[in-house]
């Protein structure tokens, strides 16, 4: 099951080793404007009376939650005017096209908003959470989302890592921002990888409540290791440099480098004991995040996933050539 992944265990723990501020949202109009098919509009409370008066009167209801929006903008203040926001399990971190800065940074609740709306990784969440589970199907199961800001932190990203834990043991640590090469990793691997170990059996190891899971972490300083988030360990959490089937054919013991298929260890990518990196530029991997962009209508086009969408593409491609053709008659 999946439900450790929700805010009792994994939320929770993550506010006590990094001070997140949490928000319960409730199973009400606030979900189902998330999944509610269209375009965004922002709650009521933040659209002025001209404008909700104009609405009105073409009939368009507008979401309608003034405590809950006035609270994240409070907590937004509190927590210096920037946060990131995710749900109980992921961030809108595929959203980002969609942000005027490009990034997860919200000054303000229809940040917030936006981002959320604009997810797949949080539509999933909110209508399929169990999909890939062992005991998927299980629509009785209620799960109670929460929103999770966090203060917004400028972090140097070639200084974030996941670690992979099974059975209380790390099998794995993989650079976290794959789509770059950081010299600097490949200069300091060793002491990277020891306070990442020394970091997780004094915090984690004996004491978080499942033994499988991910966890990425952040090294501000030297010795001084910060918790980003907790994963569930699982297909739906991206491996980065390792796959899926080294993590699970690994028999609770690390992973060995990876290699290719004449057998030599692959052009780019190192490993120093659990730690695994880019130590090159041939070792760049595309970003994954790109691939959002694009819209689906188009993503089906290209793979041919949906027959009907070609079929009617195809269509209207026909129905133009034969006006531009009918023109060129008269």
């Amino acid at each position: 099951m999946c439900l450790p992944a929700t805010k009792t265990p994994y939320v929770s723990r993550l506010i006590q080793l990094s001070g997140d501020v949490e928000l319960n949202p409730g199973p009400d109009t606030r979900q189902s404007t998330l999944t509610r098919t269209g375009e965004l509009r922002p709650p009521a409370s933040n659209v002025d009376e001209p404008v909700m008066s104009a609405l009105r009167e073409i009939h368009i209801k507008v979401p309608h939650f003034p405590e809950f929006n006035s609270k994240v903008k409070d907590t937004i203040e509190e927590l210096g005017g920037n946060v990131f926001p995710k749900l109980n399990w992921s961030s809108p971190r595929d959203a980002t096209w969609i942000a005027f800065n490009g990034s997860l940074k919200c000054s303000c609740p229809n940040d917030v908003y936006l981002l959320l709306k604009s997810s797949d990784y949080v539509t999933h969440d909110l209508t399929k959470p169990f999909s890939g589970c062992a005991d998927d199907g299980q629509d009785s199961i209620e799960v109670q989302y929460e929103l999770v800001l966090r203060k917004w932190r400028n972090v140097i990203e070639g200084m974030e890592f996941r670690v992979f834990v099974r059975n209380r043991n790390i099998i794995g640590i993989s650079q976290r921002h794959y789509t770059n090469h950081y010299p600097h990793i490949d200069k300091m691997k060793v002491e990277i990888q020891q306070e990442i170990e020394d970091f997780f059996k004094e915090h984690i190891q004996q004491t978080f409540p499942d033994d499988n899971f991910i966890m990425d972490v952040y090294r501000r300083k030297e010795e001084c290791i910060l918790v980003i988030d907790f994963n569930p360990f699982g297909e739906s959490t991206d491996p980065l440099l390792y796959s899926w089937e080294e993590l699970h054919a690994s028999n609770d013991v690390p992973v060995a480098v990876p290699l290719a298929e004449d057998g030599d260890a692959c052009l780019g990518i190192a490993q120093c004991g659990l730690l695994r990196y880019v130590k090159s530029s041939l070792g760049i991997l595309p970003n994954p995040m790109h691939m959002h962009r694009m819209p689906q209508d188009f993503l089906d086009l290209r793979s041919g996933a949906d027959v009907n969408k070609l079929v009617d593409f195809l269509q209207m491609e026909r129905q133009s050539q034969d006006k531009n053709s009918g023109n060129k008659n008269k």
